[in-house]
């Protein structure tokens, strides 16, 4: 389901419209100005913009500083240079004193390999769903992002949103509200549940349509946040299929398999759960061969999926 619009294309528009009405907001750029055109945001409010070239910690220092001042400060950074370079200030400055900083993360997981590993983190999410305080969203697509970032500016606390630019498809549609620990279906099925999120949605996507063709019938479930799982409902709903997939460009340590199975063992559900997922950091190359190669791509996950339906 393409659309017209990136990520990359409506954050600063939603950006610009939620400043016009909260004041206090000030983004702060780690040299990021082209990747979500906060420049458009610059030119109108030209004193609430800061670019901060290629030193996390001191970027986040100033957030601290300008949250204790009563700013609320939007801190842009890619993902790989903040968990690398900034995570002890992030731990101890941000997340343990519980400070009103909002963080977009730009380029998380393997989104961004093909510049190298240095720009590549598989362990995002585990390193930082066990911070303190510290609230991790993923948005699928152009809606939830707009709900997200609605709700996060008006949400007391550290908040880590984890952005792929790439994306550019829609699965929901400008109804939706984004709710904290809730997961949406985007497609309703009883024998396979898919669970994954941000750009691999559209790879988890096609490998369902062709799960339905060989007569497998499958839900979609968009996981977009990355502390607990409070749905009661979404339990009782997991308990109902007979395989379940979790797919992400993550560790396969203490990422959305982590999640899951956390889940289904605090609530006595013995499930099969198919865990799709880096088992070591990827070796460089093009993203499309690095997903074939590691069971991440449509075609490969279809496969993985129907060998442990027939092996089941």
């Amino acid at each position: 389901m393409p659309s017209n619009t990136s990520l990359r294309n409506i954050f600063s528009e939603n950006l610009i419209k939620l400043s016009a009405k909260l004041k206090n907001i000030t983004v702060l750029d780690a040299d990021l100005n082209n990747q979500l055109n906060t420049l458009a945001f610059a030119k109108i409010y030209p004193d609430r913009h800061h670019t901060i070239f290629n030193s996390e910690s001191s970027l986040l220092s100033l957030a601290a500083g300008m949250c204790i001042r009563k700013k609320t400060p939007i801190v842009i950074v890619n993902a790989s240079n903040l968990l690398s370079r900034g995570l002890d200030i992030l731990r101890n400055a941000i997340a343990q004193q519980n400070l009103n900083i909002k963080i977009i993360l730009l380029n998380p997981g393997i989104s961004n390999i093909e510049c190298g590993l240095a720009h590549t983190i598989t362990e995002d999410i585990a390193i930082l769903r066990t911070l303190p305080n510290l609230k991790v969203l993923t948005p699928v697509d152009q809606y939830e992002l707009k709900s997200m970032l609605d709700w996060s500016l008006n949400e007391f606390g550290p908040i880590v949103l984890r952005i792929y630019t790439n994306i550019d498809e829609e699965y929901l549609d400008s109804n939706y509200q984004f709710e904290m620990g809730k997961i949406k279906a985007l497609a309703s099925g009883d024998q396979i549940a898919l669970i994954s999120s941000g750009f691999l949605m559209k790879e988890v996507w096609q490998a369902s349509i062709e799960l339905q063709r060989k007569g497998l019938s499958t839900s979609i479930f968009n996981l977009s946040s990355f502390n607990s799982i409070k749905s009661k409902e979404f339990v009782q709903t997991l308990n109902k299929f007979e395989i379940i997939a979790t797919i992400e460009d993550h560790s396969i340590y203490n990422g959305i398999g982590s999640m899951i199975n956390e889940l289904l063992l605090e609530n006595n559900i013995n499930k099969k759960v198919i865990k799709l997922a880096f088992n070591d950091i990827p070796a460089p190359g093009k993203l499309k061969d690095i997903l074939d190669q590691n069971n991440l791509s449509a075609q490969t996950i279809y496969s993985a999926i129907r060998d442990h339906w027939i092996g089941s």
